[in-house]
């Protein structure tokens, strides 16, 4: 009987120690920084943005979009990046500088920088990621949103 009690004690632990781990808020995986923003020509500006993978993964394809404040909330700007030096991938515990062509805005308009990545996962990680998501929302894992700043 004591055996029992004691294997039903442990399983419960386990299964509390996992759903912990499971719903833990976790710190982003990558993390972007404006570093620079120069003045193209009358109709372009560039973004530097310092891009920090903050886990043991490999992240590909960083894309690039901003997003504009309208005085309530942020907005997806469609405009796509006039150009962009492009970083295939970004390391485990690294960080680089990506830069990217915009139009440009009214001066003064408060803008960021939405940056996606990818890591390759098992089907099983994968899975197990997208539960987490459904059940528990949050930001995707490749989602990092940079400072905010202002159009010159």
């Amino acid at each position: 009987m004591l055996r029992k009690v004691i294997a039903t004690v442990a399983i419960l632990a386990l299964l509390l120690i996992g759903f912990a781990a499971f719903t833990a808020k976790r710190e982003p995986a990558l993390t972007a920084r404006v570093v620079e923003l120069t003045t193209i020509d009358e109709k372009w500006f560039g973004v530097g943005v310092l891009v920090s993978n903050r886990t043991g993964h490999v992240y590909a394809q960083l894309i690039g979009h901003l997003e504009v404040w309208d005085g309530t909330h942020w907005i997806f700007c469609p405009d796509r990046p006039g150009a962009e030096s492009q970083v295939n991938s970004l390391a485990p515990h690294r960080a680089s500088t990506t830069h990217y062509t915009f139009r440009r805005f009214a001066p003064g308009m408060r803008m960021r920088l939405v940056i996606w990545a990818d890591r390759s996962r098992t089907h099983l990680e994968d899975s197990l990621y997208r539960l987490r998501l459904r059940l528990f929302g949050g930001p995707p894992e490749g989602l990092a949103v940079s400072d905010e700043f202002a159009a010159r």
